[in-house]
């Protein structure tokens, strides 16, 4: 498969400038080059969040999402009450994002209710999210 071909210079999927037609040394440079650089991009990425999502009777969501928003309206689908999204904490990554999704899960593990919901008071809430910035 080729994803750029110009001039008689094809550039492989393995970044390997192939001369086709044209005896130019000067264009596979150049399409070599090309690769070399866009394998050193740095991906843009809007990271991992550990995110609390309460309900009306203080039933507290603690888990981890991209997209914190969504993972919001997700949840409503299949929830009774109107859910808000109380606190994000953007981690600085998802492996950060999962130990601390676990760590709170297990500090909180007597206020369990079902799965990753929890019964926390507002100061339990508060602690939490105090725990989980200081774990990032």
């Amino acid at each position: 498969m080729v994803l750029l071909a110009t001039g008689g210079l094809a550039i492989g999927l393995a970044g390997i400038p192939v001369r086709l037609v044209s005896g130019h040394s000067g264009l596979v440079h150049l399409g070599a080059n090309l690769i070399r650089s866009i394998e050193h991009l740095t991906p843009i990425r809007g990271g991992t969040f550990v995110y609390f999502i309460q309900d009306g009777h203080a039933a507290t969501k603690i888990g981890i999402s991209g997209d914190p928003s969504q993972r919001v309206a997700t949840l409503q689908t299949g929830h009774p009450e109107p859910l808000h999204l109380w606190k994000t904490i953007r981690c600085r990554s998802s492996a950060d994002a999962r130990a601390v999704e676990r760590d709170l899960h297990a500090y909180f593990e007597r206020q369990r209710m079902n799965g990753e919901w929890f019964d926390l008071s507002e100061r339990q809430l508060r602690r939490a999210i105090k725990l989980a910035r200081r774990w990032r």
